[in-house]
């Protein structure tokens, strides 16, 4: 285990600026085995002594309060043994003997777990740790042990949360639990954490880099974007695959490939069709080489994404038809335009585009007001492609991302 005096800064010390001139900081010793390959450090910063003695001091207590509970409880087991034994030991020693001990196996041994949990988390509070910014994502390792680990666009809400004189915790997010009512049961209050860093010194200062960060990693997301839509213009999505600006998903299995910006997520299902809704089985991320799947869904970092779905035998669908569907136009709004006669690579066939309000779809929801909604259909001979992209209605760039993404779908 890395000791403190290895982690980058003295602890309690105020948190570095984010690199200026491209100079980063060398990754502190517990960081590096959990880094991902190129993967950069661009800030980090240990944890505040002062606060993990709190933190664990905090975690005593409720240990001291469960041990009262505890010590209660085997008392009143105490109690319930002497009458157990006074009142049933005469006529059947033996029944009265296993009465007793059932008891305080079940009931007695209830502290000892409990305890051990309580030990561990002050164990686990008082561990050397480091919080780090990468060029992808939020990290914090505690030992050997990484502890949180969120892509760069999970932060939605940065808040400091001081929890003592300097120190306390920064959040990205907050996650707010409500617990199912019983029938008959009035609503429960919901359950409220944050989830980010934690025990660091000058939260304030902390959340202000953390804002920083996220907006050059949201930038540098856009500019990604706009090199891939250059580069698919040019023909040259082969060049920017090098340049880590794109990458290729290759399903042979499938019988297609396509190029996608390099930090787009995919992820792949298994359906089956109910009439025109598909019914899934879950998504699981895509691993190369994986055979069982027929949908495929590949997602921005925010706010756009597309789904594949491979359909068997022919195409057999008319541009009019999906065009004129009452239920695919309650669906997907209103229509914007068609394309009835759509070539991409050897494949023929068609495409319908809708302005309306996010519907989704399984496994995507924008969460926009208005969102542009193609719908793209394929004859690839003994199967059939259908993809649907989703763009916010006035997010051009993602809407010119996602037509260049499904133009380098091509067979594999």
């Amino acid at each position: 285990m890395p000791d403190r005096n290895e982690l980058p800064a003295p602890a309690g010390a105020p948190p570095a600026a984010l690199p200026q001139g491209g100079t980063v900081p060398s990754p502190a010793p517990m960081l590096v085995p959990h880094l991902q390959p190129g993967e950069r450090v661009l800030w980090q910063q240990p944890t505040h002594p002062a606060a993990q003695a709190a933190r664990r001091r905090w975690i005593w207590q409720l240990a001291g309060a469960a041990i009262g509970v505890g010590v209660g409880l085997w008392v009143l087991l105490a109690y319930l043994s002497w009458t157990i034994l006074a009142e049933d030991f005469a006529a059947d020693p033996v029944q009265a003997l296993v009465g007793v001990a059932v008891l305080w196996l079940l009931l007695g041994t209830i502290p000892v777990p409990v305890g051990m949990y309580f030990r561990r988390q002050a164990d686990r509070a008082a561990e050397p740790s480091v919080c780090a910014l990468t060029d992808r994502r939020m990290m914090q390792v505690a030992g050997r042990v990484l502890r949180l680990s969120e892509p760069w666009f999970f932060v939605h809400q940065v808040e400091a949360w001081p929890s003592g004189p300097g120190f306390g915790a920064v959040h990205w997010r907050i996650v707010r639990e409500l617990p199912r009512p019983r029938k008959g049961e009035a609503l429960e209050q919901p359950t409220v954490y944050g989830i980010g860093f934690q025990d660091l010194a000058e939260p304030e200062a902390v959340a202000e880099v953390l804002r920083r960060w996220h907006a050059d990693r949201r930038e540098a997301s856009v500019a990604m974007q706009q090199r891939f839509v250059a580069a698919a213009a040019a023909g040259r999505l082969a060049e920017a695959e090098q340049a880590g600006d794109a990458w290729t998903l290759s399903a042979p299995a499938q019988g297609f490939a396509v190029t996608l910006p390099g930090d787009w997520q995919a992820s792949v299902d298994r359906f089956r069709f109910v009439g025109p809704v598909p019914v899934g089985t879950g998504w699981q991320a895509w691993a190369a080489g994986a055979a069982e799947w027929n949908a495929l869904l590949a997602r921005a970092p925010v706010d756009a994404g597309l789904r594949i779905v491979l359909r068997d035998g022919p195409l057999e669908r008319r541009c009019e038809d999906v065009r004129d569907s009452a239920w695919e136009g309650l669906a997907g709004g209103s229509l914007v335009a068609t394309e009835p006669d759509l070539r991409i690579g050897p494949w023929r066939g068609f495409a319908v585009t809708r302005l309306g309000q996010d519907t989704g779809l399984p496994g995507l929801s924008l969460g926009l007001p208005e969102v542009m909604r193609r719908e793209v259909w394929l004859d690839a001979g003994e199967r059939h492609l259908h993809v649907s992209l989703l763009a916010g209605a006035k997010d051009a760039l993602a809407q010119r991302v996602l037509n260049a993404i499904v133009a380098s779908l091509r067979p594999a």
